[in-house]
């Protein structure tokens, strides 16, 4: 199919052949790739064909230099993400905010993403490039508490602090007025 000058090209709501030479590592005008949006809409199908196809799991595109695993993972597709790690996606990869694919889970609240993350092996304290953990994102950042609490449970260390201003997750929670994470921080500690 690719060699005859055709290839999918996915939009949002569903993928259409384009007359062209696109290849399966065809990147856009940001330099996101097929797999970069079949990642972020969900259409393992179509990443399945890609890959067959031989594209780049790790191919690194957007303004954020980010990889397939991670727009997967921000918008909490668990399939799409297990896929991609069971096609070689590396975990540990950062993108120019230094934020590994959990880092980006436990901010957008995409829990079963980041339960299934730390089984494949990503620490559950893993620092961003600022020592900011996914405990402390999600604490500042995640409206709900599910993604802390799961965190705590694996066993995040609640009183580490990041570099820049030493601050724990109980910190971020108050900085940020999240105030469920705040409670759920102090459960147990009073």
């Amino acid at each position: 199919l690719f060699r005859s000058g055709l290839a999918l090209y996915l939009v949002q709501s569903s993928y259409h052949c384009v007359a062209g030479a696109i290849t399966p590592d065809w990147t856009d005008s940001d330099d996101c790739s097929l797999l970069h949006w079949a990642a972020i809409n969900n259409r393992l199908h179509v990443a399945e064909l890609l890959l067959r196809r031989r594209a780049n799991v790790n191919a690194v595109g957007g303004v954020l230099a980010s990889t397939p695993l991670h727009w997967a993972a921000r918008q909490g597709h668990v399939l799409m993400v297990a896929f991609l790690v069971t096609n070689g996606a590396q975990v540990e990869k950062r993108d120019v905010e230094g934020f590994t694919p959990l880092h980006v889970a436990a901010q957008f609240g995409a829990t079963p993403v980041v339960g299934y993350l730390i089984a494949r092996g990503q620490s559950v304290d893993a620092p961003d490039e600022s020592r900011i953990t996914p405990a402390m994102w999600a604490a500042a950042k995640c409206p709900h508490v599910d993604p802390l609490q799961l965190l705590i449970t694996l066993g995040a260390d609640v009183n580490k602090a990041d570099a820049a201003y030493h601050n724990t997750p109980l910190h971020w929670a108050a900085t940020n007025g999240n105030v469920t994470a705040v409670n759920t921080l102090l459960k147990g500690k009073i």
